[in-house]
This record gives C-alpha cells, structure tokens and sequence, in this order.
C-alpha cells in the first residue's frame, strides 16, 4: 500500500482592510512590485500564504515524503468563469483534479486578473500592475477556494500567478510585423498566465519571474533562421520567453523543491513561432546549466522539476525537431513520459495530452478523438536529484470504454490533466 503524506494547513487570512493598509505600506511609490524583504510579508496580508515557514536545517535524516505533482492546461480560464459558481468548465476542472488531489498542482492559461480587464467592473490587482509581479493577482486563490468550495477535501493555503507577456505590446519605434505587436500573444493584458497552488509552503520572498530576457541574447538561438526564413528581423530587447519563466521554490517539510513553471508559445500559426518555442526550451535548458546570462542559476544539487504545457512534442506536431528534447534529454532531468488511454494518434498516442476542440466552454464535445489534432505537450519532468517517478498517469479516457470520464476531460480543456508521484528525502 502507499501511503501519501499530506500537508493540511488552514490559512491565517486578513480582513480586506488589514491587508490594504498594510500591502500600501510595503510597496514603493511608483510601482507595484514589492522589495524581496517586504514579498514574504505582503503575501501573508494578501492571504497568498497561510504563515512564514523555516527551512530545517538540523541535520537530521528525513524520511522520503510522497508527493504528487500536478499539471492542468485549463483552457482560457478566465476571472469571469472563475467568478461563474455555474461554469460548467471550472466544474469538471474540479471533479478531476479531486479524483487525483494533486499536492503541487502547476495551471497553464490563468488570466492574470487586472481590474477592469477585459470588462469594467471585473476585480482585480491595479491596472498599473508590471509583468513580473507574482501574488497580486486572485484568480490562482479563486481556482483554490472553488476546488474547496466543490471538495472540501481539497484545501490548497498556498498560490501564486506570475504575470508574464501575454497581451501587452512590444513598444518599438518604427513599423512592426504583425509577429512583434506584442511581447506575448494575448486578447488582453494578462490574458495567458502560468500558476501554483499548493498544499505545502510556497516561499514567496525567493519566487522569481524572468519575462523580459532578451531573445537575442541567447546564446546559440536561432534568430538568424527566423530572419532567413520570415525577413523578420527581431528587435535587440524582444523578449525571449512569451509568457515568463517563473520558478517557485516550495518547502515541503524542510526540503526545498524548485518548481520551474514555463508554456512557451505555441510552434503553429505563423512561421516565427517554431523558432521561439524552440528557443524558450533552450533557455530553460541554458538555465539548468547556470549558462543564461544575467540570470542566477539554481543551487548545487537543487531538487527541481519542469512542469507546463511546453508546446512541443517529441515526434509531431509542426516544432522544430529535438525541441522538447532539449529538457528531457538533459543530463540533469528524468525523462518521464505520463501515459493515458484515450489518445488514437501519433507515435506514442498513449502519452498524447491535447486533443483540439475540447475545453470551449459551451459544452462541445468531440465525439471522435480521431478526427482532430493530437499532441504530446504536457510534461512533470523531475531533476535526477529526485529520480524517477515512482507512479504517474495522464487523464484521456477512452471515448470507447469510458465515455462519460471521456466528456468530463473534454468538458474541462483541450489538454489533459497529467500527475506524477515523486520520493522527496
């Protein structure tokens, strides 16, 4: 039998009040992002966290702690269906992830809520909020207290949601081509997001969010193809990442887990997009290997592990060859394939997470997942530090055996929710 060791920690929260008052305390004038010393504070405050913890650091030996990690693509979930108790998507969302009752749960497509945005009235961190800010925005608490509110089994006193590119334009003098109006694609500001919630504590005063490295800047990126291939020449300060890379160090149980939370663009609709996402990959294999300028790499020996949706899948699909191979072949990670049921294509249809056309919201469901595109692009990649996984599965019911779990998952996304069990010590 296994026996899985939870982490359940009812949080402290402020009054709306309290944390006004003391949130405007901490800030700098001018601004909304918060100094390292006064993050971990403001989180508190803000309700984002439940209390300070200390890592231990006693020596003492520690007996493997069984935790599961989750990654959810939930499709264009925005702050108006997480404000929707009806929303029929946010509904199966939740009834899966309580079959699973992932301890770290990474969410791909959160919108960043900014007051007003898209519509006025909706609530939200301040318009004036700057990419990079973690913690400010709701939406991830919001996801967390509905999981609870449908299965009060589920209790996750730890978010965060990084704001990263998505929507907001790429200011340049001169005319720009249609790929370059905006740093990463968006309907509007904050519109694609990566997030965390989580049962153990997330350290919010070491959270970091890498949005604006320059794509040029890469050592060994494929700009000169671009260039070849589209005419595009990309600005020197164009950011490499569409979103962000955000990694998020979680304690659990005195031992540090760094969760590298990363969807880079997808490899379709315009011809520059393969070399990007080909290049957000690279940068994060570049930062395992402490070799991205500028940016601090993880420690020596760190527990880490890559979670997302990274738009690439080994063998189809219209990337560039040995995107994703980049990560799973990487000296340092594990390379651990989450298998399911339900997938009909490819070369491994068994690991396929994206059938196209589900998760729209108005209840479509395709009837036939042979008639539409089928990608692997969701992974839990964990660091050799942590080895293999010691159970794993992907969410794709069959439509033939299992048709009413095969509507559940279409009803909640067009990607698949995929776990993997891991030994920390």
């Amino acid at each position: 039998m296994t026996v899985r060791i939870l982490l359940r920690l009812a949080p402290t929260v402020a009054t709306s009040e309290e944390s006004n008052v003391k949130s405007q305390a901490l800030l700098r004038p001018g601004t909304t992002c918060l100094t390292r010393a006064a993050t971990l504070l403001w989180a508190m405050a803000a309700g984002c966290i439940a209390e300070p913890t200390t890592d231990s650091h006693s020596g003492a030996a520690v007996e493997p702690v069984r935790v599961r990690l989750g990654q959810f693509n939930i499709r264009e979930m925005t702050t108006a269906k997480l404000l929707n108790e009806d929303d029929r998507q946010v509904r199966a969302a939740a009834e899966i992830l309580s079959r699973f009752a992932p301890d770290i749960l990474s969410i791909n497509e959160l919108q960043f809520d900014l007051e007003g945005v898209p519509e006025a009235g909706l609530p939200g961190a301040p318009a004036g909020t700057l990419p990079g800010s973690a913690c400010e925005g709701k939406n991830a608490r919001r996801l967390a207290d509905r999981l609870e509110a449908l299965h009060p089994e589920l209790r996750y006193p730890y978010t965060v949601v990084a704001l990263g590119n998505s929507g907001l334009p790429f200011e340049a003098t001169g005319e720009l081509p249609p790929e370059l109006l905006q740093r990463g694609f968006g309907e509007f500001p904050g519109r694609f997001n990566v997030a965390l919630v989580s049962r153990f504590p997330i350290l919010h005063d070491q959270v970091r969010v890498i949005h604006d490295f320059p794509w040029r800047q890469l050592p060994g990126n494929r700009l000169a193809q671009v260039e070849e291939e589209t005419g595009i020449v990309v600005p020197d300060d164009f950011p490499l990442f569409e979103k962000a890379l955000v990694i998020v160090p979680v304690d659990v149980d005195g031992v540090t887990l760094h969760v590298i939370l990363v969807h880079p663009v997808s490899s379709g609709f315009n011809d520059m997009n393969p070399h990007r996402n080909h290049d957000e990959l690279r940068g994060v294999s570049l930062f395992l290997d402490g070799a991205l300028p500028g940016v601090e790499p993880l420690p020596a020996g760190a527990r880490f592990v890559i979670v997302g949706d990274l738009n690439a899948d080994p063998e189809d699909g219209e990337g560039i060859a040995g995107a994703v191979a980049q990560l799973y072949e990487h000296p340092l990670v594990v390379a651990h394939f989450a298998s399911g049921e339900g997938g009909t294509a490819g070369m491994h249809p068994e690991r396929n997470s994206f059938l196209s056309g589900c998760g729209k919201g108005d209840g479509t469901i395709v009837q036939n997942p042979a008639s539409r595109l089928q990608l692997q692009l969701d992974y839990v990649l964990p660091s050799v530090t942590i080895g293999a996984p010691v159970a794993s599965g992907l969410f794709f019911p069959s439509h033939v055996e299992s048709w009413d779990d095969y509507v559940l998952a279409c009803t909640a996304s067009d990607h698949r929710f995929v776990w993997a069990d891991v030994d920390l010590k």
